[in-house]
């Protein structure tokens, strides 16, 4: 999952009283951005740009290796791995031939290269006094659960979002997801393995 928060600059400008001209005065625009792999990023803009690496900066700390423009294409190399589900923001900014700058936030998850083959295997929209609602879901092949998005609806409309964490699953194992938590203390989101939690049905699959 991504996200980008965005913050513009125009160059300056001057009217010296002569025929009207045609300037570039817009900045850069992020049409597209995609994780690579492990240690690349790219973004696409609606024009040719160029950044400096010293403005460039992610956290958690992710040392960045190079920076590379081809043309609106931009790929930001890390000189370390990735790490698999954790949320990093890259600060950087950048400019177009007018000098037109764009200085923005982008929010990536760490690349995962283990997602497991997931199925929905159960599903109980309207739960009960002995069972809750939840969503049942079976790993067909051992991975890492790190960064995969279970949503409430569709890709483009949905009314919750769930991201996992970096959980390692076997192959047969079984992820119960409470659509609607019920507040006992042992019901607890499972962070680093998947028995931490004690809320109804999270012991007995």
């Amino acid at each position: 999952m991504t996200t980008a928060i965005i913050l513009a600059g125009c160059a300056e400008t001057s009217d010296s009283g002569g025929p009207p001209f045609s300037a570039d005065l817009l900045p850069p625009m992020i049409l597209s951005s995609t994780t690579l792999d492990e240690r690349r990023i790219l973004i696409v803009f609606d024009e040719p740009v160029h950044a400096p690496i010293l403005e460039t900066a992610v956290e958690p700390v992710l040392p960045i290796a190079e920076i590379t423009p081809d043309g609106s294409e931009l790929i930001v190399t890390f000189s370390e791995d990735q790490s698999i589900g954790v949320d990093y923001i890259l600060r950087m900014s950048v400019s177009d031939a007018s000098d037109n700058s764009l200085s923005f936030l982008y929010s990536f998850s760490g690349w995962n290269p283990r997602v497991p083959d997931v199925l929905i295997n159960e599903l109980n929209p309207r739960g009960s006094s002995s069972t809750p609602d939840c969503i049942e879901l079976l790993a067909k092949s051992p991975g890492n659960l790190g960064g995969l998005r279970l949503l409430i609806g569709t890709g483009e409309n949905y009314s919750a979002e769930l991201i996992f964490p970096a959980v390692e699953l076997a192959e047969g194992e079984f992820i119960v997801v409470h659509a609607k938590p019920e507040g006992l203390p042992e019901e607890v989101d499972e962070l680093e393995s998947p028995d931490e939690s004690g809320g109804r049905l999270a012991l007995d699959i």
